[in-house]
């Protein structure tokens, strides 16, 4: 990088991460309502600049697909190139899972989104409306 650039770090996410994580969740406005995000189970990376995680991406692997169920960046860092860097170590960390597909979604609402995973070369596929059940404990 350039005299004075920054560099971008992605690394797995720890637990000290998770307040932060649930931080650029609200204000992109992905919170489900009474969901506990206090534990992350799957492989989860985050995106660090400076030391301050700026966005992070979450998998459920399985074979042959996995599932990118949380992709956010904040939006201070939004166009920025951190969800791509995100997507690339994922996609890396899928393809030596041995996983052939992956599959994710985006809200009609988020066309940020839509836009990145399109120009990153996922294909839409029409398949389906996302449905949540929250299950009482």
């Amino acid at each position: 990088p350039g005299q004075g650039a920054r560099v971008i770090t992605v690394r797995p996410a720890r637990s000290e991460d998770t307040a932060r994580m649930l931080e650029i969740l609200r204000e992109n406005e992905q919170i489900l309502d009474g969901v506990d995000y206090g534990t992350w189970s799957h492989p989860t990376l985050v995106a660090v600049k400076d030391g301050q995680v700026e966005g992070f991406i979450q998998a459920h692997l399985g074979a042959p697909y996995a599932v990118v169920t949380e992709l956010c960046v904040s939006r201070t860092h939004a166009r920025k190139g951190y969800g791509v860097k995100l997507a690339d170590a994922m996609e890396l960390m899928l393809r030596a899972a041995g996983v052939q597909t992956y599959v994710t979604y985006a809200s009609d609402r988020n066309g940020r989104m839509r836009d990145m995973l399109g120009r990153y070369g996922l294909d839409e596929t029409g398949l389906g409306v996302g449905f949540v059940r929250r299950l009482k404990t």
